[in-house]
């Protein structure tokens, strides 16, 4: 079974690819950026779904996979500072 994905050199062009079942593995990340104002950033990432992008391979021959996720971006920002 396979699904239109974006291509990777032209995201306006839909390509065929082949859903592969994600069966172990880090599906989650979250990073924290200190910034120098003193408000810090975070970013939450799952990736959802991956799929194989049919007969596609990059210039070293390995193959082309799309990766679906979704995305959180908290800030906390710095304590006001009074003068």
């Amino acid at each position: 079974m396979w699904k239109k994905v974006p291509d990777p050199d032209n995201p306006h062009v839909l390509v065929n690819a082949t859903p592969v079942e994600i069966v172990g593995g880090d599906t989650f990340a979250s990073v924290t950026a200190e910034l120098a104002d003193g408000a810090t950033v975070t970013v939450n990432v799952q990736i959802t779904e991956i799929s194989l992008i049919d007969g596609r391979q990059d210039k070293n021959g390995n193959p082309v996979y799309n990766v679906g996720a979704s995305s959180q971006i908290r800030v906390n920002p710095a304590e006001v500072r009074r003068q």
